[in-house]
């Protein structure tokens, strides 16, 4: 008799074990449960004769019940099949649980290369671009990806 309630207590503790890792873990053990970029939102911060300073506002749905903490990102800037800007870094966000969070990302594209990328520049007002990129989010010792996308077009300085 004394056994079998050790045996039934030892069933008891691996429950409430497997039950806390499970809300530790969050949805990140349902399979398709992840983070999803909800919208990307661009702003010309300053146009000169030099060049245009950009900003990218990209939105992150996170339906984990956990944060996710400093995610990192890369970023191409594509101009007429070329690449004008590039780059990684941390996100400076985290994404919190069950929520939504916000990440800028500042390009400045120089008119000197655009114009060595893109070809004659006269008398355009703006020229279309592609931004790609893709989060690096930690996620129970591995690494997802989220990635993003956005078409728009880089303003041009009246001639």
């Amino acid at each position: 008799m004394q056994r079998w309630s050790w045996l039934r207590l030892r069933a008891f503790c691996a429950l409430i074990v497997v039950c806390v890792l499970g809300a530790l873990a969050g949805c990140a053990s349902v399979p398709g449960v992840k983070p999803s970029v909800r919208s990307v939102e661009q702003r010309i911060e300053q146009v000169d004769r030099d060049g245009v300073d950009m900003a990218f506002d990209i939105t992150v749905g996170n339906p984990l019940l956990n944060a996710l903490h400093a995610p990192r990102y890369k970023y191409a800037l594509d101009v007429a099949g070329r690449t004008l800007a590039s780059g990684r870094a941390a996100a400076g966000a985290d994404f919190p649980a069950a929520g939504v969070g916000t990440v800028t990302i500042h390009i400045h594209v120089d008119y000197d290369v655009l114009a060595a990328a893109y070809g004659d520049l006269e008398g355009l007002t703006e020229v279309p671009f592609k931004l790609r990129g893709a989060f690096r989010v930690p996620m129970l010792g591995s690494v997802v990806k989220v990635p993003f996308e956005h078409s728009g077009a880089l303003p041009l300085p009246p001639d």
